[in-house]
């Protein structure tokens, strides 16, 4: 779906690529993703895929992990856990009402994190109705 480096179509419509990038980056800031760790340079990477092309959320191992694992010059399995644990840390650290407001319950020990596929899911699912 790219146009052009910096135009993207979502959903049919023509968008900058550089304002879908910083929608991503604010809602990971909403959440309170650690921008420290490895793995939110991974998610926002994820996040803009699964945007542009939400079918790769149906093959996050054989075609997403592979895709920013290229990119980034590593592992599919790295990506993978670090994504996991920036997830698993923002689960832990991050804004709780915010997180609550996303995902629709309350986050407690008895509800463990998403896993990367419904963490992603539901980001990419706000994102799109959003844009």
């Amino acid at each position: 779906h790219i146009i052009s480096n910096n135009e993207i179509v979502i959903a049919g419509r023509k968008l900058d690529a550089n304002f879908v990038r910083m929608r991503i980056t604010e809602l990971l800031r909403y959440l309170g993703v650690p921008p420290h760790l490895k793995g939110y340079g991974y998610l926002k990477t994820a996040l803009f895929s699964t945007v542009r092309n939400p079918e790769l959320l149906s093959a996050i191992t054989t075609k997403l992990y592979p895709l920013i694992a290229k990119e980034n010059n590593t592992e599919p399995g790295l990506v993978e856990r670090m994504m996991r644990h920036t997830i698993e840390t923002t689960w832990n650290r991050g804004d709780i009402d915010c997180i609550i407001d996303l995902f629709g319950y309350s986050v407690s020990n008895e509800r463990s994190r998403p896993t990367n596929t419904e963490f992603l899911a539901r980001l990419t699912d706000d994102l799109l109705m959003r844009l």
